[in-house]
């Protein structure tokens, strides 16, 4: 796509332009933000945007050469509004906030290109930075492209010397920093930081504000920077310094392969990510090298149809289940039939003190054929216009209640209380982008929902192909691995983890991913998989869970506040609770004969999940779920611990009461 390149001077922004070229895009503009021309200061306080250098920018210009002769054009506009909404998610209420400017600076440049699609980003880890970005976007209809978006710092660093990219020192604001680093290249005191990361935590790229950097030099430049003169502006009483520059000259460059047109002279010192981290590359390995068996038996269950729709309340979440549109909107278009059921779901936030769908924790949405998920999801979108909504899981499922074509199912928590998350939608390497109103995982009380993962190539969004079911099931088990990593506060352990999947034999792959797993990771975690009748871009697999903050797998306290049931009806082989029915079947190992351990059960209520803690010695152990299109108890595989001792057991389901 066409892109247009947020650029500050600074390093990130630059190499980021690299990887945007490397990725196949073609950069057509730069736009910049610079402090208004009175200024008393090029050091502005802003929450969004480099400042120091910013006359460096006037000449990128004309670094930037293309092979016809003309030059990369630069859009430029002074920075008018302040740091006006300081939270992490961003909505656009404050007129006077400096995010707006970017809004404005964008709109300048597609009057220009109207063909732009993509802006390039240097963000790595600055959430404050991305989220607005993303917003400004998302209102213009534009791609974000951040391909250093959550990479490990150590590695950028030595990435971005050795790419050729000369960027110099023209900030210190930590300590250990200080003049005598102004104007030094990053290779020139990489050891320094690298020590002062040992010693301090000093961010190695600055992300913490520890310094900052402006580009003279770049493998995307025909020309270089070099400044005619420079001063020191600071003092010791705050250990900050920056540079302030008066003019600067731009110098042809003669020797080496270099320019935007030029990708095949310098690619090979650009570093591309791998796909997939050492530790799933190797599961990936056992996979292709140890095929799985064909299929696990999951296709002889019946399947009852979805109960109606029903709200469940505890005392700390809230859930509505099965929500479809009336029966007369059956035969009339998809496009009305969502219309319908959304109109309800305005009529159910009206009556049960739900003020804002900012409140919503994740959404099931259960299609009849996944053909109709575009027209449905333009629909869902227009509903759902809060920053962080909820973590979406989406299936294809034959069973929807009244044979409806579509059934939402929603968590939520009470106007007031916290929730935190993770909505990245730009392109990145790090996990697929979730461009609409979808986060990757939402957080309250404890309980962090984590949307499903299909295998998507973050850098393209290219689906993995249809015949390689084992890159795409170690892929989006990636995914998900990298969102739980990235969503501060949440425990060691999924409290349960499940793969969707559209046939058999991508079950019994995702399945063995997942044990390959757990051995390398020492994860304890319950896997289930779920058979369901297809998955959005007719994905093969798609990995979903719950994560917890501080409960243990092994140690439940059942409080008599809590709402629980000890030893629910159990015959041997069922166990029945509410109108969820788990079957289980089990068989000593090695041996063709039933046999029944003793068995004891209890369902407890914790932050609004319902806990099953099963004790008891079990081998082979599977729980099913004949609700199949249900993410609530299904498959659970090797539950048998390695020492023999008695097996704990937990299952997980949203919403049940006593």
């Amino acid at each position: 796509m066409k892109v247009v390149a947020l650029v500050s001077g600074g390093k990130d922004s630059t190499y980021n332009m690299l990887h945007c070229v490397i990725q196949g895009h073609e950069i057509v503009a730069m736009a910049n933000l610079h402090p208004p021309v009175d200024s008393a200061s090029d050091e502005m306080d802003s929450f969004m945007y480099q400042t120091v250098g910013y006359t460096a920018l006037s000449k990128y210009s004309e670094c930037m050469g293309r092979a016809d002769g003309s030059n990369v054009p630069m859009y430029r506009r002074a920075i008018k509004g302040t740091s006006a909404i300081q939270s992490l998610d961003y909505k656009p209420t404050e007129k006077s906030d400096e995010t707006e400017d970017l809004f404005e600076l964008l709109q300048d440049v597609l009057r220009e290109h109207p063909d732009v699609q993509g802006v390039s980003v240097g963000a790595i880890l600055s959430t404050y930075q991305r989220t607005r970005v993303e917003n400004v976007c998302q209102r213009l209809g534009l791609t974000s492209l951040a391909y250093l978006w959550e990479r490990s710092q150590a590695e950028l660093l030595d990435e971005i010397i050795a790419s050729g990219v000369d960027a110099r020192i023209i900030k210190t604001a930590a300590y250990g920093l200080g003049v005598r680093h102004l104007g030094k290249s990053l290779g020139e005191i990489r050891a320094e930081l690298v020590k002062m990361n040992r010693m301090f935590g000093l961010h190695l790229c600055g992300e913490g504000g520890e310094y900052e950097t402006l580009v003279v030099d770049s493998p995307l430049f025909t020309r270089k920077l070099e400044p005619q003169s420079q001063s020191v502006v600071g003092s010791s009483k705050d250990e900050v310094y920056h540079l302030t520059f008066g003019d600067f000259d731009t110098v042809e460059k003669t020797d080496g392969a270099f320019g935007i047109d030029n990708l095949e002279g310098w690619k090979d010192d650009i570093k591309v990510p791998e796909l997939l981290e050492p530790e799933f590359q190797d599961i990936l390995d056992m996979l292709e090298g140890n095929k799985p068996q064909d299929s696990i038996s999951i296709g002889s269950l019946s399947v009852n149809e979805f109960g109606p729709a029903e709200i469940k309340q505890t005392r700390s979440s809230n859930a509505v289940y099965n929500l479809t549109a009336p029966s007369e909107f059956k035969n009339k278009s998809i496009e009305e039939e969502a219309t319908a059921l959304f109109a309800l779901l305005t009529e159910f936030e009206t009556t049960n003190n739900i003020a804002s769908t900012s409140q919503y924790t994740s959404a099931s949405l259960v299609l009849s054929s996944m053909s109709d998920f575009a027209a449905v999801n333009a629909i869902y979108n227009k509903h759902f216009t809060e920053p962080l909504p909820p973590a979406r899981v989406c299936i294809e499922s034959s069973n929807i209640i009244n044979n409806m074509r579509l059934q939402l199912s929603l968590t939520f928590i009470d106007p007031g209380q916290t929730k935190t998350g993770i909505h990245v939608q730009g392109r990145s390497y790090w996990a697929p982008a979730n461009i609409g109103p979808y986060s990757q995982a939402t957080r309250a009380h404890g309980v962090a929902h984590f949307a499903g993962q299909i295998p998507l190539i973050p850098a393209s969004m290219d689906l993995v192909p249809a015949d390689n079911i084992p890159l795409q099931a170690v892929l989006s088990l990636q995914h998900i691995h990298r969102v739980r990593r990235a969503l501060s506060g949440v425990g060691e352990f999924f409290a349960y983890i499940a793969a969707v999947v559209s046939s058999e034999s991508a079950g019994a792959v995702a399945r063995q991913a997942w044990a390959e797993y757990k051995d390398t990771s020492g994860v304890e975690t319950p896997m289930f998989v779920v058979r369901v009748n297809g998955l959005p871009r007719a994905a093969a697999v798609e990995w979903t869970g719950l994560g917890i903050d501080q409960i243990m797998l092994d140690s439940f306290d059942l409080d008599d506040d809590e709402t629980y049931i000890q030893t629910p009806e159990f015959d041997g082989t069922r166990c029945e609770f509410g109108k969820q029915i788990v079957n289980l079947t089990y068989a000593e190992s090695g041996t063709s004969t039933t046999a029944k351990p003793e068995h004891n059960a209890a369902v407890q209520h914790v932050q609004g999940t319902l806990y099953v803690t099963s004790q008891g010695y079990a081998r082979g152990m599977e729980w099913y779920n004949v609700y199949e299109g249900q993410l609530e108890l299904v498959l659970v595989d090797s539950l048998e611990r390695e020492d023999g001792q008695p097996l704990d057991l937990v299952l997980v389901t949203r919403g049940l009461k006593k």
